[in-house]
């Protein structure tokens, strides 16, 4: 209190010190650009598109990029065998297999099918039978020891993949001097217009790149770069540029090839067994034979397409046929507007081969291409397509979209979006924010109903409510009701959700695990919302025969549940048999129908139209339609009986569960009665 007295006392005496500050320099209004001629510029891609699916070279650059590159050592060093001992044993399989087919397995629709599925499947692969690939260096080893004086009896192999490398090598840099120094005739101004950086250079990547572009977009967008290049020189240049790409996958090939008999030296240097020996030798055979499954030698020329021999050139891989087949399914079932799903077992390629090549293909800049896969995989699949798109020969941005509960549906969102799509962009997402776009929209959706129902009884009442306080229930209490600037928001964010709705279902989804994201227990989304209310037939309201009705929706599936556990018997050999476990145990009619359901499961079991095994399975419906069915419609007719027969006879009962309809007399006796009957019916 002194010190608030001694504060007040000196009040009127306290000021600001008085202290000079200093003036803010005034920023320039203009700037001076001098000698603008010395700035070099910039030249924008010579093409974006990717739509080119088919070139071709002249066989005599290089007929061997039609098939096996390394066809010239996997002749000599590689040889193919059958493998008779996996025949005998496909034999022996059909053998049994048609033995089973004339079994009782096979007169159950479930056993009949699986067999004859499995038959096909064995004949189709014991039309050809299966071959191995392995190495063939005992002839040239032997040569060669006797030459040197023995050495490693892979070395001629290795010395021979070096050969190839050091003379690819030096093909690919003779090939890019000449394309690059093609690309760029002209003038002697010319030549001093690029030096100064004031005439764009044609690059070795922007040929790679103009690679995909479609013709005859691509060359012409190379003679607008270069003026001075005719239709001869831009055929030349696209025809070389494609052999240089060869050359240089070849280079890899070749290294990938050493890698392995390394390995496989390694192995017989430790003492390894045949068994890995053999799988390290099958290895090297598999890489050196490796083809090109997408492109092909016809009339003296090579085709193929350049999109997946670019993407060969940046990831350094060499397209599996069975991944070019995928692809080619893939995309011809886009182009007739199709969905497909493929099985992949782990290690061919999915993630880092099918997505990114899907990626590329169908990214057309007029529709958006989402990659969706499971939260866990997100950063995995996002890593693997920054990698393979983050060359200058190829560059696409990867997009990451993230949107939930809390997120406001901007236009931002869509104008990102639209952006994507336009720009050929991949856009990876987990199942939960694509679900969220959709539950914002119906949660939007709820709110502005609830706001204008609120409103219009409102007025009905006569506008009396808005003067009575919240507490005693008038309109200040009703917390649906929005503001007008409020509702105007939410009117915005659910036309933000619909075009982004829009631009998905105009899209492609790609999507990984895709077991997992349709499984409805593994890859749910829930918003609560609203008033918590009870369940259908989990309440049983008010009036007579409320307690019998209370949790319906529970005791009538174990009702049901009761009949089967007693038809199946003792869980145990010397048990007893189960008995029911409700109260109907005094019902005569009751133990009759689960007497007749008892023999009826027997007999299943014997006529294999059942299966005890790890429960009772149905392997005929046609059995249990003709059989079961009734036993167990007069089953659930007990318990149902003392909540609907006041409406319906038993009778009436009885024929509606047994042939799943109501006549019209029984339908309008279930509407006049009400929800009470209907919904257990």
């Amino acid at each position: 209190e002194a010190a608030v007295d001694k504060l007040r006392a000196i009040q009127a005496s306290l000021k600001w010190p008085e202290t000079s500050w200093p003036e803010l320099p005034t920023p320039p209004s203009s700037f001076e650009l001098k000698n603008a001629q010395a700035f070099r510029y910039w030249a924008p891609p010579m093409t974006i598109d990717v739509l080119c699916a088919s070139r071709a070279f002249k066989a005599e650059l290089g007929a061997e990029f039609g098939g096996r590159p390394l066809d010239s050592l996997s002749t000599k060093y590689v040889r193919q065998a059958d493998e008779q001992g996996a025949t005998a044993g496909i034999a022996a399989v059909l053998e049994s297999f048609n033995k089973l087919m004339k079994g009782p397995l096979a007169k159950t629709y479930t056993g009949k099918q699986n067999i004859e599925r499995n038959l096909e499947e064995l004949k189709r692969v014991s039309s050809k039978p299966p071959q191995r690939l392995s190495l063939a260096t005992a002839g040239v080893a032997s040569l060669f020891s006797a030459i040197t004086g023995g050495e490693d009896e892979y070395m001629p192999l290795r010395r021979e993949l070096s050969q190839q490398r050091e003379a690819d090598v030096k093909k690919l840099s003779d090939f890019m001097k000449q394309i690059v120094e093609r690309a760029n005739k002209g003038s002697i101004a010319d030549w001093l217009r690029r030096a100064c950086g004031q005439l764009a250079t044609v690059s070795y990547n922007t040929l790679v790149a103009a690679l995909m572009a479609k013709d005859p977009g691509s060359t012409k967008a190379l003679r607008s770069m270069n003026p001075a290049l005719t239709d001869e020189d831009a055929s030349w240049l696209w025809e070389h540029v494609g052999v240089s790409i060869c050359y240089a996958i070849r280079m890899g090939q070749i290294s990938r090839t050493v890698a392995a008999v390394g390995e496989l030296q390694k192995e017989k240097k430790n003492g390894g067994s045949d068994l890995a020996i053999g799988l390290k030798a099958q290895a090297v055979a598999e890489s050196m034979s490796a083809a090109r499954h997408f492109a092909k030698v016809q009339d003296k020329m090579v085709e193929y397409d350049p999109r997946l021999l670019i993407f060969e050139f940046l990831c350094n891989v060499m397209l599996r046929d069975s991944q070019v087949s995928i692809m080619s399914t893939f995309t011809d079932n886009v182009k007739n507007g199709k969905s497909l799903c493929h099985q992949m077992i782990m290690g061919a390629g999915k993630t880092t081969v099918i997505a990114p090549l899907l990626v590329l293909l169908l990214g057309d800049r007029e529709r958006l291409v989402c990659a969706c896969m499971p939260a866990a995989l997100l950063e995995m699949s996002r890593a693997v397509m920054t990698e393979r798109f983050s060359s200058p020969v190829l560059p696409k941005p990867v997009f990451t979209l993230h949107f939930d509960r809390s997120n406001p549906a901007t236009s931002a969102l869509v104008d990102k979006l639209r952006t994507a799509a336009s720009s050929g962009a991949a856009v990876v997402a987990a199942p939960t924010s694509l679900k969220s776009v959709l539950l914002k929209q119906a949660e939007l959706l709820l709110q502005l109903h609830a706001s204008e129902e609120t409103e219009r009884k409102a007025g009905v009442a006569g506008g009396m409510k808005d003067w009575i306080p919240g507490w005693m229930g008038g309109a200040a209490a009703v917390s649906d009701r929005l503001a007008p600037e409020e509702k105007e928001r939410k009117a915005q964010e659910v036309q933000v959700c619909h075009d982004v709705l829009k631009i998905f279902h105009g899209g492609i989804m790609l999507m990984d695990e895709v077991d997992m994201l349709l499984d409805p227990l593994k890859s749910e989304l829930n918003w609560p919302m609203g008033l918590k209310l009870p369940l259908d037939l989990t309440d049983g309201g008010v009036g007579p025969g409320a307690k019998e009705r209370m949790g319906m929706r529970h005791r009538l599936p174990f009702h049901i549940f009761d009949a089967i556990f007693v038809a199946m018997g003792p869980l145990r050999p010397g048990e007893g048999p189960p008995q029911m476990t409700g109260p109907f145990k005094d019902r005569h009619e009751a133990k009759v129908c689960l007497e007749s359901l008892v023999g009826k499961v027997n007999a299943g079991l014997t006529q294999k139209a059942l299966q005890n095994t790890p429960h009772l399975v149905i392997v005929s419906k046609a059995y249990y339609m003709k059989e079961m069915l009734p036993l167990l419609a007069d089953w659930t007719a007990l318990f149902l009986d003392r909540h609907v027969t006041h409406a319906i006879t038993a009778e009436e009962l009885r024929t509606f569960l047994k042939e799943r309809k109501a006549s019209s007399s029984v339908a309008k006796k279930m509407k006049e009665a009400g929800e009470q009957v209907i919904k257990p019916m």
